[in-house]
Order: structure tokens, then C-alpha cells, then sequence
């Protein structure tokens, strides 16, 4: 880590200060005193200070049970890890990340975002990209929280790994509707399940199968 112990811990004290499940700025307006810090503090540190200040944070928070996933303009939304005992199914799925690439290789990413299922695969060199969405409010909401719970994926454990050099990497990320989010992840190593589930979201997107799972 490169931040001190005690800026992450004032850090990480405005975090349980805030409500789950809520974004919260990096950095904000001075005179409103938000964010992780405040525009006033933020201007004493370089874009890339911040950036690994802003990664420190992410890993001291994980290691205190609370998962901050980063949004698109940079800010963090804190989630309360969800161990598998605690995930229940009147637990509504509120988002989804399911990320799989190898050493140097392509990355195949599924991503739920309430309303729409997106699947999308980045080629490397000179492969093609492509990009699938299908709206799946309603019944198909329903349907990917059913293939998490028939896969048993909130039984997974938080680590995967094999002692393989390069090989597959692969994270998953699911939240809930009350400040709530199961992770897991691995390298070169998959729960028993892991390929059913990736198969099952492909054919849900667009009705074949698409992603290679755990050879990638």
C-alpha cells in the first residue's frame, strides 16, 4: 500500500459513515466537504497518487468486509461483503459482473445492470470485438437470479486458484438491492459449476454459446 494507515482510516471511516449501496465522489466541491477526499485535500496529491490512494482504499476496505465497487466517473459505492450464509433468495439481483480473460489474451465480460444483460468480448492483435445486449426485465430478471441459484454460485468460494503459469483469470461481482454484494474469483481455478453458469449466460444473451469458461 501506498497510503499511510491513518489516511486510510479516516478514508474508510467516511465509507461507514455513508449508506450502503449509495455512490460516493473520490474527491468533491470544497464547500460540501464530500467525497474520499474532499476537493481542498485532493488538490495536494497527483492524479496518479490518487488513483493508487483510491486502490489502497479498495483493497483496507475488503479486508473490513466492505467491497466499494468504482463507477464509470470514478466514484465508489460501498457494499457489505455478503458471505454465503447471508444471501437469501428474496434478495433481489441489482447488478452483475462476470469477468474472464487469460495472460496477454482476450476478455469476455457479462454485465446486469438491472435491466439489460450485456455481453461483450474485447479480441487482442487484430480479433474483432464484439458486443451483444438483451433486455431482461421482468421474466428474464428472473431467470438470471434462477441460474445463479441452481448453479449454486452463492456457495462460491471467495478464491480460486492453481499454481499455473499464466493461464485464466476471472472475477465475478453481484449486488444487491439491500447493500449487499457476493464476490469471487480466481486464477486457473473454477468452482465445479463455473462453465455451466458462463454457458447459460451466453445462450441467455443471444441463444448460443459463446464464451469458451475456463479455457479461455
Amino acid at each position: 500500500m501506498t497510503a499511510s494507515e491513518s489516511t486510510l482510516e479516516a478514508l474508510f471511516g467516511q465509507v461507514l459513515k455513508s449508506k450502503m449501496g449509495e455512490p460516493l465522489p473520490f474527491y468533491g466541491p470544497v464547500e460540501e466537504r464530500a467525497g474520499l477526499p474532499c476537493a481542498e485535500d485532493a488538490a495536494r496529491f497527483s492524479p496518479l497518487d490518487l488513483e493508487r490512494m483510491k486502490n489502497d482504499l479498495i483493497e483496507y476496505a475488503e479486508e473490513r468486509g466492505i467491497i466499494l465497487v468504482e463507477g464509470p466517473s470514478g466514484e465508489l459505492t460501498p457494499y457489505r461483503h455478503a458471505r454465503p450464509w447471508r444471501v437469501s433468495r428474496d434478495m433481489a439481483v441489482v447488478g452483475l459482473e462476470l469477468r474472464i480473460g487469460g495472460f496477454l489474451g482476450p476478455e469476455y465480460r457479462f454485465v446486469y445492470d438491472g435491466g439489460e444483460l450485456r455481453y461483450s468480448e474485447t479480441g487482442y492483435e487484430m480479433a474483432p470485438a464484439r458486443d451483444f445486449i438483451t433486455f431482461i426485465d421482468g421474466k428474464g430478471g428472473s431467470r438470471l437470479e434462477r441460474i445463479l441459484w441452481d448453479n449454486g454460485v452463492f456457495e462460491w468460494r471467495r478464491h480460486y486458484w492453481e499454481a499455473v503459469l499464466d493461464g485464466t483469470q476471472w472475477s465475478l461481482l453481484v449486488l444487491f438491492d439491500n447493500g449487499y454484494a457476493y464476490v469471487s474469483g480466481g486464477s486457473n481455478g473454477f468452482p465445479e459449476s463455473f462453465d455451466s453458469v458462463v454457458a447459460q449466460l451466453s445462450r441467455l444473451v443471444v441463444g448460443e454459446f459463446l464464451c469458451p469458461g475456463t479455457s479461455a
